[in-house]
């Protein structure tokens, strides 16, 4: 009798204590978006820019990889791993060895690089998130019982409400490299990770990019799970791994064909290479702008067979 009233009386605590704290959910993060920026944005890009007929406008590509490393490359010592494409580049061109993101975590450092402009000036220096606590138990159970070494868990007050949600991503009202390049009538694409957000007004094909193949969100399944001929590790003293394989390819870890949600059998890496391929196949006489954001090495772990055999 006296433990069910002292779980009866826990009970009816933990019910007060719910309903005395302030809501968790806020609308302090409402996002809105300046209609004169936009105004001016437009107008900007729909002004003609003058270029001489002799001059021939420079192709320009990026490649990016995911969570690589400095002296993850045999250029910079690793011996177990050869990348001789990527050696490549970096003898025949320039290597700048000092130069670093705008942002140590992934979707600032994209939105700095995508626009050329530091993220806190446009209010992107947090990372997004497809998964945030629900209420305050939960956020206390997972600062307080989760093993998340490194990594450390915030102590929040407040978080955005299903509105403010609904209006994460790069903003509008700025300008992207490829609009940029598009008013200088440059074709232009993306093939890999976006992680800029998911929303209509932040997809790729709405901020100036003809093309896009790849996902929304931080990352995504590289293959099916069951695809044969690909190794999948899972990493349980990682804790995010369970979260990571958990999105399969749903939600934002669907993959997107311009705006479209598409069956993907093929090992990503390949496919966004192929694709690139096909883009620089079909190109050869336009000026263009290729983005390639490859989504390797960052996790989930899997790799082709022939790959991991090596190993």
């Amino acid at each position: 009798m006296n433990r069910n009233l002292l779980i009866a009386f826990g009970g009816a605590l933990l019910l007060v204590t719910a309903c005395s704290l302030p809501p968790f959910h806020s609308d302090e993060f409402q996002v809105s978006f300046s209609g004169q920026a936009l105004a001016q944005k437009a107008g900007f890009l729909s002004e003609k820019t003058p270029t001489a007929d002799t001059l021939l406008p420079p192709n320009i590509i990026i490649l990016m990889a995911d969570d690589l490393g400095y002296f993850d490359i045999s250029l910079h010592g690793n011996t177990q791993i050869q990348t001789t494409n990527i050696d490549a580049l970096a003898r025949q061109g320039i290597e700048c060895t000092r130069a670093y993101v705008s942002a140590p975590s992934c979707a600032p450092s994209r939105a700095g690089l995508i626009t050329g402009r530091y993220q806190q000036r446009f209010g992107f220096e947090n990372q997004l998130h497809e998964r945030l606590p629900r209420n305050r138990f939960e956020l206390f159970a997972a600062r307080h019982f989760i093993h998340s070494n490194p990594w450390k868990i915030k102590k929040l007050t407040s978080i955005p409400n299903e509105a403010g949600r609904r209006r994460e991503g790069l903003p509008p009202t700025e300008i992207t490299l490829a609009e940029i390049l598009k008013k200088r009538e440059y074709r232009t694409a993306i093939f890999g990770k976006w992680h800029l957000g998911s929303a209509p007004f932040c997809q790729p094909h709405h901020l100036g990019f003809d093309e896009h193949f790849g996902f929304y969100g931080s990352h995504s399944l590289f293959a099916p799970e069951e695809t044969p001929g690909i190794v999948n590790m899972r990493s349980p003293k990682d804790w995010t791994d369970k979260h990571i394989w958990s999105g399969q390819r749903n939600a934002d870890c669907a993959v997107v064909r311009n705006g479209i949600v598409v069956e993907e059998p093929g090992y990503l890496t390949q496919r966004f290479a192929e694709e690139a391929i096909r883009f620089l196949e079909e190109n050869q006489n336009h000026p263009f702008f290729l983005f390639v954001p490859f989504s390797a090495p960052h996790t989930p772990f899997q790799a082709p067979q022939d790959y991991y055999s090596r190993f």
